[in-house]
């Protein structure tokens, strides 16, 4: 199985302000290709921001892929 997961978000300032920010995962098991997209909006600092969004990302991830 070969995963992605990719990462944006609005804004890339240091400082606590409100940010939007999303994720894509993209998995390929079995010849098949499943990606799976989230958003969401956070009052935090740039490296908090992504933090939220991988931990988002990755509990989605383990959600459908229960193989």
């Amino acid at each position: 199985m070969k995963v992605n997961i990719y990462l944006e978000t609005d804004k890339q300032c240091q400082a606590r302000v409100q940010r939007r920010y999303g994720y894509v995962i993209e998995a390929v098991y079995a010849g098949r290709t499943e990606t799976r997209e989230g958003f969401g909006n956070s009052s935090s600092t740039y490296h908090q921001c992504n933090l939220q969004a991988l931990i988002e990302a990755l509990s989605r991830f383990w959600s459908y892929v229960k193989i």
